[in-house]
């Protein structure tokens, strides 16, 4: 039998097997379980730039706009400029904690407070808190998103952000590092942190 002649015979047999196989997998196909999806909206990192119209709507919460007085032009003026400079996003941010740190006071004044040029808490305090903020979020979110957990421990999530903004990106990875093979990163993640309470 000649080199030509083996050479049809196993190119034959080869092109019939590969054929077989085809038709085995025909119609088979790979199922890929999906992820399960976080609630992104549940942390607004950084809110989206507004219109005026709609940046005043959501600072109306706080009734800024309609503060008695001197604060309304000051307010009007002040927030007018910063949201023409582009600090839309950092105005409603403000407001946000404005909402939530004012005790005493009304949020109104801890919001006039926090965009006075004058008194340099827009440049120094007022924008470090906010982008502090945003961090914290962010970082909140990544902890969510990485260990799967449920949108209902938000909150408690929030509040270990807060704690432990310094460090927190930092215990995530040892969460989840694939090579310690640790089969419950999130009770892990929380372990870490416990110590770590423990020990401040």
């Amino acid at each position: 039998m000649s080199t030509a002649a083996i050479g049809d015979i196993f190119a034959d047999k080869m092109a019939h097997f590969k054929q077989k196989q085809e038709g085995s997998t025909e119609g088979a196909r790979i199922f890929t379980p999906p992820e399960p999806q976080i609630d992104t909206s549940l942390i607004t990192v950084k809110p989206v730039g507004k219109s005026w119209e709609e940046l005043v709507k959501a600072l109306d919460d706080l009734k800024a706009l309609d503060a008695d007085g001197l604060y309304r032009q000051l307010i009007l003026k002040t927030v007018r400029g910063l949201y023409d400079a582009g600090y839309s996003a950092e105005l409603e941010t403000a407001a946000e904690l404005a909402q939530k740190l004012a005790s005493k006071k009304p949020a109104s004044h801890y919001f006039a407070r926090s965009v006075s040029k004058r008194g340099g808490n827009w440049a120094t305090k007022t924008l470090t808190k906010v982008h502090e903020t945003w961090e914290v979020r962010k970082n909140a979110l990544q902890v969510m998103e990485q260990l799967k957990l449920d949108a209902k421990i938000t909150h408690y999530v929030l509040s270990l952000a807060w704690k432990f903004k310094s460090v927190i990106v930092r215990f995530l990875s040892i969460a989840t590092e694939k090579g310690y093979g640790i089969t419950n990163p999130a009770g892990y993640f929380f372990g870490i942190i416990k110590n770590a309470q423990a020990t401040t």
